[in-house]
C-alpha cells in the first residue's frame, strides 16, 4: 500500500493517501516527489504548517474540497503549496484533501509540529512510498 511519508528531522509519520478521491493528483505527486523545504506555519488559523513547492501540480481532475480537521494534508493549486493541520484550529475555508495522518499518530504529530513552531528553520520532506498494510 502506498502512503505519504513526512520526515521532519528524526521524526517520520505516514499519511493515508485519498487515491479514491484524487488519483490524478497523487500520480502527479509520485512523479514530482520527493520534495523538501522549510516548514512555514500559518498562525492565522492556528496549528497549520505549509510547504511551498517549486513546481505546480496541474491535473484535469476535480479537487477534493473538504473542511480540514487535524491530520488532514491538502494541496493548494493556486498557491502551489501543501498544508496540514495538526491540532484544533479554525480553518479559513475548504482544502483540496490529499492525505490524512492516522488519528493514533495525531498526538505525536501535533507535539512535533508545535516544537518546530518554536524552533524556526526546520525542514520537511514529503514522499510517496510503499509500506506494509
Amino acid at each position: 500500500m502506498k502512503k505519504m511519508k513526512l520526515t521532519m528531522g528524526d521524526y517520520v509519520v505516514y499519511a493515508r493517501l485519498h487515491t479514491d478521491k484524487v488519483p490524478q493528483y497523487i500520480a502527479a505527486m509520485e512523479k514530482a516527489f520527493p520534495a523538501k523545504g522549510l516548514v512555514r506555519h500559518a498562525k492565522i488559523c492556528d496549528n497549520e504548517w505549509m510547504l511551498p513547492m517549486p513546481f505546480g501540480i496541474d491535473v484535469d481532475e476535480p479537487e477534493n474540497h473538504v473542511r480540514p480537521v487535524p491530520g488532514d494534508i491538502g494541496y493548494n493549486r493556486m498557491g502551489q503549496f501543501f498544508c496540514s493541520w495538526y491540532a484544533p484550529m479554525e480553518p479559513l475555508g475548504w482544502t483540496n484533501l490529499i492525505a490524512s495522518v492516522d488519528a493514533n499518530d495525531l498526538p505525536e504529530y501535533g507535539r512535533r509540529m508545535k516544537e518546530i513552531w518554536t524552533k524556526p528553520g526546520a525542514t520537511i520532506e514529503m514522499d510517496i512510498v510503499e509500506v506494509e498494510a
